[in-house]
């Protein structure tokens, strides 16, 4: 069966192999056998069984090496693309339920995983979600990092041997919340209540906020999508150690910000000139 760089390997005719066949019966009994005169004597007809089963073995055996590339190529691009992008880590932990945020990188932190992931080490149980994070950083993550975090452990990997993987548990901050509503003079629109207008900001905020995330109050309670019948909305924020801003809150990629209804405050003005 020829081999070519081009078309890897090919099998032969069926005229290919009846004709090895010929030319090694006139060397064995000193015949002059063509392929013309060949069929239709005795030993085509032994041969052609033969033949058949020949062509068949090595259209299997040329199927199998083009998967055998295939499988080669696939292994190879595996290797050359890293095994866990940002993005796809991210989505792995998703996947499992739980929100983790990655410490960006600098060339300082090269081959440093730095991750956060959204639990509560004060919880019953920590210890067996601790236990499942750590693994999953094993399964999911390139061989040869060093893992940088609060929450520590040993994991044995597939050869028996055990590495430490760590991750961080976040740093919680309960922020206080002020939503100022200027209602438009020009609206005929019905005013929500107090109450249904915390819902909505706190739905808004579960929907759209995550660890790691800067706060940006202006994302998250707007006129277009949530008050249609304001002239204008300020959203509000302070920590315990702070006071009322509507300024961008940097975060670090720990840091995990609480809200609360009983930290919420609703203020509507001009609501009683509608």
């Amino acid at each position: 069966m020829p081999y070519t760089n081009e078309n890897n390997y090919v099998p032969d005719s069926f005229y290919d192999v009846i004709t090895r066949f010929m030319q090694g019966v006139n060397e064995e009994f000193g015949t002059d056998f063509v392929y013309e005169t060949f069929v239709g004597t005795g030993f085509y007809k032994f041969f052609y069984l033969i033949a058949q089963n020949i062509l068949g073995a090595e259209n299997s055996f040329a199927e199998a090496y083009a998967k055998l590339q295939d499988f080669i190529r696939y292994m190879n691009e595996k290797i050359a693309v890293p095994k866990t992008p940002r993005e796809g880590l991210i989505e792995s932990f998703a996947a499992r339920n739980y929100v983790l945020s990655l410490r960006p990188q600098t060339l300082e932190t090269a081959g440093i995983l730095a991750a956060c992931v959204q639990v509560d080490p004060s919880a019953e149980d920590f210890p067996a979600k601790k236990e499942e994070i750590l693994t999953m950083l094993k399964d999911y993550t390139i061989a040869g990092l060093y893992y940088d975090g609060d929450q520590r452990g040993m994991v044995r990997i597939s050869n028996g041997q055990e590495f430490e993987f760590a991750f961080f548990a976040p740093v919680r901050y309960e922020m206080t919340l002020r939503l100022s509503i200027q209602v438009s003079q020009n609206t005929l629109l019905l005013i929500p209540t107090e109450q249904a207008i915390k819902e909505a900001l706190l739905e808004n905020l579960t929907a759209q906020y995550r660890l790691g995330n800067d706060f940006e109050p202006e994302k998250y309670f707007t006129i277009s999508r949530d008050a249609p019948y304001a002239a204008s909305v300020l959203l509000e924020w302070k920590t315990e150690d702070s006071t009322f801003s509507s300024d961008i809150l940097k975060a670090n990629f720990k840091d995990l910000y609480l809200f609360d209804e009983n930290r919420l405050e609703v203020v509507i003005e001009n609501a009683a000139t509608v």
